[in-house]
């Protein structure tokens, strides 16, 4: 098996995988520098200690009856040359995957999808295609952005699109640009953004936006999608808006019910 950079594992999830219990495995080492992004050490994740893989395979063994999924994330889990290992052999303990991603390595997005190793596939579209270096700090991933997207949406069977949002980093007519870059995609989601230790501390010190943003996106590119929801609010929106199939989850980890669908 090639090696897989694991820097943490948390044993039992009950709201980052839609639909399962999981456990969740971290890798180490990420191609992106967003600006909001508050795993920052696993960016360079050099001084953490790797965790073996054996023994993270062998926690999912035991716990196998009471999860039903394993999320991979990161970091980017796709930079990693033993991905694929590993997703192979945790689908061979008869676990599910989500896989989480910023969508920078469309190969093996197209080889996740063509193995059938991850049953839910959650991409990070950072920002519209042409703004795409201000949010990420790095230039020439366009491309590779708009092919995993196509491969998602053409090809996957489970999957969402999701966007975290700041007043530095996005305006309304930025969200209005990504739900014409994936309309028609089956899930999108806006992601409250929220100070934990950011790499850009304007942002912390910034107010981050208020529910009348979202309620004015969701007003503009509502019919884009199947499903349309703001997670990471610390509070409901009004009751106007409908609840439909997401859960979001507030600042303490609590699920809050909260849809845009009117």
């Amino acid at each position: 098996m090639n090696r897989c950079r694991i820097k943490g594992f948390q044993g039992t999830s009950l709201i980052d995988y839609p639909g399962r219990i999981a456990s969740i495995i971290f890798t180490g080492g990420c191609n992106l520098r967003c600006r909001y992004c508050y795993n920052g050490s696993l960016i360079d994740s050099s001084e953490l200690p790797d965790i073996d893989t054996a023994d993270v395979l062998s926690q999912l063994k035991l716990r196998r009856g009471f999860i039903e999924g394993v999320v991979i994330t990161g970091g980017e889990p796709t930079v990693q040359p033993g991905i694929i290992d590993i997703m192979r052999a945790i689908r061979r303990i008869g676990l599910d995957i989500k896989l989480d991603t910023n969508g920078t390595n469309p190969d093996v997005i197209e080889w996740v999808i063509e193995e059938n190793l991850a049953e839910y596939i959650a991409m990070d579209y950072k920002a519209p295609l042409a703004r795409y270096e201000s949010v990420t700090g790095v230039a020439g991933v366009e491309d590779r952005i708009f092919a995993s997207a196509q491969l998602l949406m053409k090809r996957a069977l489970r999957y969402e699109f999701r966007t975290t949002v700041h007043p530095l980093t996005h305006s309304l007519e930025d969200i209005e640009t990504i739900a014409f870059e994936i309309s028609g995609a089956r899930a999108y989601f806006l992601q409250q953004y929220h100070s934990f230790g950011s790499l850009d501390q304007a942002l912390t010190e910034t107010p981050a936006f208020e529910n009348d943003f979202f309620i004015a996106a969701a007003e503009r590119i509502t019919g884009s999608f199947n499903t349309f929801s703001v997670r990471n609010l610390p509070a409901p929106m009004p009751s106007e808006f409908d609840y439909t199939t997401a859960y979001t989850q507030s600042p303490d980890q609590t699920p809050v019910s909260i849809n845009l669908n009117r």
